[in-house]
């Protein structure tokens, strides 16, 4: 029967399956119509596949008013596209619809996985457990994901260095040479990875969707104007007032961190505000920070002599009972954020963090401050943990120089208490 309007109209259903079909040459694929006996009315392409079998491609319901289905001329075009393709030798036709799909999804995940966020999600989740996470999140998220978004839907393929350039260029134009100089690294870190992934065996980054030939941060320069050496120390005055300020506020996990921190010669707040009861023996003596800079799969364990100040501290906060040593609500450690601002509050701006740490490791080598205690470049290297990344400090020299370091911390304590500091 004839599949027209007025005959779809006009056939009624009956007890087995009713098909009208359009007028076509042999061997053409044709379009149908399908009324079942419950009345449903639906299109379909009929044709005959390679195998010399006929197949059905189901269109559509039918609907006149072409609301809730297909009017016969909305379904005439679909099925004007399949038969373009039967005429251009494509028999198979079901098969193919098919694969299109699959290539169709495979290529929308593509594009998904692949893409500049993707990218950087990858490279954030490689830094869980690390200190410097939280920061390299921060400036991610503020300087790329928010104010770039349709740059990060891109695929990370499409990324060119000009791109990259104007990422940076908006930091430059607000004054933060330095924050942009970080960025540029951590970019260059995160399509190192991306590239390096698809060939190591050892990394647990999917980076198949990527499709990386070459780093587009590469490009752009290195910024070098913005990591000039900082140089501010501060003075003995100055750092007699920061202990006494620190000392009117024991009892605080913050300020008796950073007591902690300057009694041990100018630890790294982020490592010791991570310290836990388990990685304190006060038998012996010791405590254990976690050195993790540097290009190390595992963190480097730091030892450092318990000097009595020090004990007296620890020894209050372990009766605590909390999870970390330096912890306000037990729960969590201190953020290192908070250390920088209460330095940055007490000095008014004139010194940072940094800075601190600086005129420790300055103040331990001065014969005037340690008289004949004073110590070595290379035993303030083991006290601060820097620069011990050479082949005999990693495989050979399995000194702790224990000895020396509680001889020389034990006598800076005191200098420092015997300055008008007040003692423990």
């Amino acid at each position: 029967m004839a599949l027209t309007d007025s005959a779809i109209r006009n056939t009624k259903s009956g007890e087995r399956d009713i098909w009208l079909t359009e007028k076509s040459r042999r061997g053409e694929a044709r379009l149908t119509l399908r009324i079942t006996s419950g009345g449903a009315k639906i299109f379909y392409l009929r044709y005959t596949n390679s195998s010399g079998k006929r197949e059905l491609i189901r269109l559509g319901h039918y609907d006149r008013e072409g609301k809730k289905g297909l009017t016969l001329k909305a379904a005439g075009e679909q099925a004007a596209t399949l038969k373009l393709l039967y005429q251009q030798g494509i028999k198979d036709l079901k098969k193919h619809i098919e694969q299109e799909e699959r290539r169709r999804q495979e290529e929308e995940e593509r594009k998904h996985t692949g893409t500049f966020e993707s990218l950087l999600d990858a490279y954030e989740e490689n830094l869980e457990g690390r200190v410097s996470k939280s920061d390299v999140s921060n400036i991610i998220r503020n300087h790329v994901r928010e104010a770039f978004p349709d740059l990060c839907k891109r695929p990370a393929s499409q990324i060119t260095p000009g791109d990259i350039r104007e990422i940076l260029a908006r930091l430059i134009e607000q004054g933060k040479g330095r924050t942009a100089s970080k960025l540029r690294s951590f970019l260059l870190a995160a399509f190192n990875q991306a590239i390096r992934s698809k060939f190591d065996p050892t990394t647990s980054i999917q980076s198949t969707g990527f499709l990386i030939e070459s780093n587009p941060v590469a490009a752009t320069p290195a910024l070098s104007q913005f990591n000039r050496a900082r140089d501010r120390t501060l003075t003995w005055k100055e750092l007699v007032f920061y202990h006494g300020v620190l000392l009117e506020n024991r009892g605080s996990a913050l300020h008796e961190g950073l007591l902690v921190a300057l009694y041990l010669g100018g630890q790294r707040i982020s490592q010791l505000f991570r310290l836990r009861p388990e990685n304190i023996d006060l038998g012996s003596s010791v405590l254990t920070l976690y050195d993790p800079k540097g290009r190390r799969h595992q963190a480097r364990p730091h030892v450092l002599p318990v000097t009595d100040p020090v004990r007296a501290i620890l020894e209050r906060r372990l009766q605590l009972n909390d999870e970390w040593i330096f912890s306000s609500h037990g729960k969590k450690p201190v953020h290192p954020d908070s250390g920088t601002k209460l330095v940055s509050q007490i000095s008014g701006g004139r010194y940072s963090m940094g800075d601190i740490r600086r005129t420790c490791e300055t103040f331990l080598g001065d014969t005037q401050i340690m008289r004949d205690l004073a110590a070595s470049k290379d035993l303030r290297a083991q006290i601060q943990s820097h620069g011990l990344n050479g082949i005999q400090d990693r495989h050979y020299d399995r000194n702790l120089y224990l000895h020396d370091k509680r001889r020389v911390l034990e006598a800076w304590a005191k200098r420092l208490q015997g300055s008008g500091g007040g003692h423990e």
